[in-house]
Formats: structure tokens, C-alpha cells, sequence
């Protein structure tokens, strides 16, 4: 049984999405000893075929006095297109890295593209920094995967039993090396639907909707796998723009967070599609760091705790009055005390 971010138990596998792709896939090999090696020997023979990439970075020392969480996976997760930065600038940039302290596997940059599930088996444990097989258990607080878009791609192409052999070694290798491990689902994109193939950048949508309850089932396998299920998330927001027909009602065929169909940029006047994303994944990540590793040293400032005693001596007032309101995007406003002030709690941050 896997657990999903939320807390929520779930047990029972979504119904597999038929993939229309010409190569279909073959029943799992049971469990006997034979069918073990059978699956083993897929996931070799995928890793030797996948696209030969660069090799993992290993990370900069980890924090000796806080949380260390680490996001590995494809251009979803990248600096440039997904969403590692803007966790970043949640969990530690804003906080000087008391809240925790982030890295991207292999960096922000492109040598962090871990593409397919091939790649990643053969790559987590350099990217997570026990190459040598030195690293410490439990070293990380937090890792986050997240692959499928690239297994799915006709020119990368991993097969479902591949892709659950991959997956399997490297929640392994993850649970390892990490106090908690976390899967981030594949994400859907914005593309018309037209018949039954559908291959964006070689890419089918029954094939991500397949490959996330394979990555669901396996989570539940290996057990102390986290699902943070971002398709979902996505999907939450792109359902109020125009939708796609049968047999993919609910995908949509436009959304403002993904200007480019497969990615998620930060590019005005659109919503951050990024920042969205990083989100869920910060929201994920802070809610598993290990009570334990949370830095609770105090640093108390006395120039801003004065500050705050004077403006709460001050007058009741409403203080200024709002900005002009934003006419392309949503307004929020925050009224509370010091602990809603930019300063002393979760208000804007100023730089």
C-alpha cells in the first residue's frame, strides 16, 4: 500500500489505460524466481538501449545542521523548465537554509536531465553521492523522482515491465539513502486529442496515465515510498480551461501554466507554471523532513522584535491602503497580525 502526500491511504490500483502504441504490453512474469531474472534482465537491456547521457554530478557536503532534500528527475524537475528553483527559493533562499537545504541531482542546470527510468536506475545512487557506496544511511531527509515522460517517448521508449524494474531498484536505492522517499507522478500536458495515437514529441498520453499506476503499484510493493501525485495537482488546475473528448475526457487541449505543451515555465504575462508546480513539491518535501533534523535554534532579532512592539502600540488602523489591484491575474490579500507581517511571518517577502 502506497501513501499519497496528503496522508491518504490507497491500496487499490487505478484501471490500466490501454496504450495505443503499436508495441503492447506483455503480462508481468509471476513472481517464481524465473520470472524475477526475466524482469531484471528487461531493466539491463533497457538501460544498455536508453540514450547515452552524462553522469551524475555528485552533490556539494550536505548540511551538517538541518534538513537536506534532494529532487532528481527530468526536465519537469530542471532549473530552466520545472520546478527544483522555485523550491528552492521556498525552502531555503527565503529562510537562509534553515528551513532545509535543496539540491537538484546532477544540478539545476542540464547536466541534472535524468530522462528516462533507464537512466535514472543506473544513475541515482551517483546522483545522491554514494557512487563509492560511502554514503551514509538516511543521509538525505528527503528524495524526490520523477520519470515517465521520457520512457514514454517513442524514441526513448522503456516497456511497462522495464519501467517497473527500473522503478523498483531505484526506490530501493533511494529508501537507502534517504529518511523518506518520494515519487512525483508523471505529468500530463496540454495537447488536442486526435483519435487513439497521440504523440506529441513522440510522447502517448495513455502511456502517462499507464505509467503512473505502474509507479503506484510499485510504490505500494516496495513500501516507504511517498506518492506526491502531481499529475493530479496539474489536472486540478487545467480543468477549468477547454477539455479534450473521448476517450481522454478530463485532459486538457490548453493551460495557462504550460506554455510550451510538455513544460512549465516562468514567463510573463502567463502564470507561473513552475512556481505551481514547486508548490506541491515543496509542500511535499517540508511535510516528511523528519521532526528530528528541523533546526529549532532561535536567532531572536531585536531591532525587528522592537519594530513589532511599536507598530502593535500603534493606533488601530488599517495602515496603507491596497495597490492598484492586478487586471490580468488573481488578487489575494492578507490581513492578520505579526505572524501574516512581511518580517515576522508567512507575508511577502521583500528583498
Amino acid at each position: 500500500m502506497y501513501t499519497n502526500i496528503d496522508g491518504r491511504q490507497a491500496g487499490a490500483a487505478e484501471p490500466v489505460v490501454p496504450h495505443s502504441h503499436a508495441a503492447e504490453p506483455v503480462d508481468m512474469p509471476s513472481k517464481s524466481a524465473l520470472g524475477q531474472l526475466a524482469l531484471a534482465a528487461t531493466a539491463v537491456a533497457a538501460a544498455a538501449a536508453a540514450p547515452q547521457r552524462a553522469a551524475c554530478t555528485a552533490p556539494t557536503p550536505l548540511s551538517a545542521t538541518g534538513p537536506n532534500v534532494l529532487l532528481v528527475g527530468d526536465s519537469i524537475s530542471m532549473g530552466g523548465s520545472g520546478y527544483s528553483l522555485f523550491v528552492q527559493d521556498m525552502m531555503q533562499t527565503a529562510t537562509g537554509g534553515a528551513l532545509a537545504s535543496i539540491q537538484h541531482g546532477g544540478g539545476f542546470g542540464g547536466g541534472g536531465q535524468m530522462a528516462s527510468s533507464a537512466n535514472g536506475v543506473a544513475k541515482m545512487s551517483a546522483c545522491m553521492g554514494n557512487a563509492t557506496g560511502a554514503l551514509k544511511p538516511h543521509a538525505w531527509s528527503v528524495v524526490t523522482y520523477n520519470a515517465g515522460l521520457h520512457d514514454c517517448d517513442t524514441t526513448e521508449r522503456v516497456l511497462p515491465d522495464a519501467y517497473r524494474a527500473n522503478l523498483k531498484g531505484i526506490f530501493q536505492t533511494m529508501k537507502a539513502g534517504a529518511a523518506k522517499a518520494v515519487f512525483v507522478t508523471t505529468t500530463p500536458y496540454d495537447i488536442e486529442i486526435k483519435g487513439k495515437v497521440q504523440l506529441p514529441a513522440g510522447i502517448n498520453m495513455s502511456c502517462v496515465l499507464q505509467y503512473n499506476v505502474i509507479a503506484k503499484e510499485v510504490a505500494a510493493e516496495v513500501g516507504g515510498v511517498e506518492i506526491n501525485d502531481l499529475y493530479a495537482y496539474v489536472e486540478d488546475f487545467c480543468k477549468h480551461f477547454p477539455q479534450a473528448p473521448a476517450p481522454f475526457a478530463g485532459n486538457y487541449t490548453s493551460c495557462a501554466v504550460q506554455t510550451t505543451g510538455l513544460h512549465f515555465f516562468n514567463t510573463k504575462p502567463a502564470p507561473s507554471g513552475q512556481q505551481y508546480t514547486a508548490i506541491s513539491v515543496a509542500h511535499a518535501a517540508q511535510r516528511l523532513i523528519p521532526k528530528t533534523e528541523i533546526n529549532n535554534k532561535t536567532t531572536v532579532d531585536a531591532a525587528l522584535e522592537t519594530a513589532i512592539e511599536l507598530q502593535s502600540a500603534a493606533p488601530l488602523s488599517c495602515g496603507d491602503a491596497p495597490a492598484p489591484l492586478n487586471a490580468t491575474l488573481p488578487n489575494v490579500l492578507m490581513i492578520g497580525d505579526s505572524i501574516s507581517m512581511p518580517g515576522s511571518g508567512y507575508g511577502p517577502v521583500r528583498a
